[in-house]
């Protein structure tokens, strides 16, 4: 009896390690769909579907302090996710989302909880570009400085 207790003890712990390696570790950065030396611009978007379910992009802010934002935006806490990719999705009426365009005219929408990826020779948005995500709440804040709840 004391054996089973044992091993299930173990087969539990063995579970809990697994499953808590599978969801969040921290990154120390967040890797750029392409180099920063290639980042033409930063701009705000606003992100919503019409009724063809097409996404729909809104400039809400160009960053005109390009080097000023990204050392912001590299203090928001950035974790690596061990699970289904995710991507900025607008699951509510729309979402506000970084967008790094490239000088290739490649681009990436960069939300909390994932990137997606424009690349501009296919003429394709892929949703789920990485597995990076964001503290939510550095992440919104980081927005908030750069847009106001109305825009």
């Amino acid at each position: 009896m004391k054996k089973i207790r044992i091993t299930l003890i173990l087969l539990i712990i063995a579970v809990c390690f697994i499953f808590s390696a599978c969801k969040v570790r921290f990154s120390e950065k967040y890797q750029f769909i392409d180099s920063e030396e290639n980042i033409d611009a930063i701009s705000i978007v606003k992100i919503s579907y019409n009724d063809s379910s097409e996404l729909i992009q809104t400039d809400i802010k160009t960053i005109d302090d390009k080097d000023g934002f990204l050392e912001k935006f590299r203090s928001v806490g950035c974790y690596i996710y061990f699970g289904d990719p995710v991507g900025p999705d607008s699951i509510e009426a729309e979402d506000k989302v970084i967008k790094i365009n490239y000088k290739n005219g490649n681009y990436e929408l960069i939300n909390y909880c994932g990137q997606s990826e424009y690349i501009s020779e296919k003429n394709k948005l892929s949703f789920y570009a990485g597995f990076n995500v964001f503290d939510k709440e550095q992440f919104e804040a980081l927005i908030s400085e750069y847009v106001t709840e109305e825009q």
